[in-house]
């Protein structure tokens, strides 16, 4: 059963914060976790214990996914794919891939009405504007029905 990974802030193990985002560093504190006064940096990594205690990374809470070791935000990665002109909507979230560790990159997009998608200008953009660990491999072209 996957668990959250948790380190406590100690002064020995301080957590001096994100630089110049105090909101958000403080929505990463845990406190009274175990004890009242106790202080927890929250990692966002979920993981799974072996039956010999070993810990594996398992996945990601929240809008993050973790693809060749590192974080990617589904929100960013997002953004940079809703600049293209025919994109009206885009969802990008982590996906398995079998014999691979972490979740890839999937990107869910719905068109501008009459607007073609044109795959290898998506492709050229995502290549300009990500790292490749953040680049989606797979793009699902999601069709709205009216009502």
């Amino acid at each position: 059963e996957p668990g959250l990974l948790v380190v406590q802030v100690t002064q020995e193990t301080p957590f001096s914060g994100y630089a110049g985002n105090k909101e958000i560093s403080e929505k990463k504190l845990l406190r009274n976790v175990f004890v009242k006064g106790d202080v927890y940096f929250d990692t966002g990594d979920l993981l799974v214990m072996d039956q010999n205690g070993f810990l594996y990374f398992s996945d990601r809470v929240g809008d993050t996914f973790r693809w060749k070791g590192e974080n990617v935000a589904t929100i960013e990665v997002s953004e940079i794919i809703g600049m293209m002109d025919f994109v009206q909507e885009v969802n990008v979230y982590g996906v398995s891939v079998k014999n691979y560790e972490g979740r890839i990159g999937m990107a869910a997009i719905v068109l501008k009405p009459d607007q073609p998608f044109d795959g290898e200008r998506l492709y050229k953009h995502v290549v300009d504007f990500l790292p490749s660990y953040a680049q989606p491999r797979f793009v699902r072209i999601m069709i709205m029905k009216e009502e």
